[in-house]
């Protein structure tokens, strides 16, 4: 966007940083975001995909598996309200046009 209009939106200029010790969560979420349901069923990434994830990689500690679901959870659900909040909206449009 910057190339075409030569200003940067304050969304971008706002946007977190990810740190380095983040990665792991991140490649994570990246991984298991096509385990959830898709179309009307959209929804968050079901529980079973995370056993599965720490099986095939062997995370057997209680604790890293905690804190691994906890922060790709909140990933998850920031994601599933940004994606219900754009269907709601373009919804209206749809209702308006």
């Amino acid at each position: 966007m910057k190339k075409e209009s030569g200003i940067t939106p304050a969304a971008l200029l706002r946007r977190p940083v990810p740190k380095p010790q983040d990665a792991t969560y991140m490649r994570v979420f990246g991984e298991l975001n096509g385990s959830r349901p898709g179309g009307d069923a959209f929804g968050n990434i079901p529980q079973q995909a995370y056993e599965s994830w720490f099986n095939t990689w062997e995370v057997t500690n209680l604790a890293e598996k905690d804190r691994i679901f906890m922060y790709v959870k909140r990933m998850d659900d920031a994601f599933v309200k940004h994606v219900l909040e754009k269907r709601a909206a373009a919804m209206e449009r749809a209702k308006k046009a």
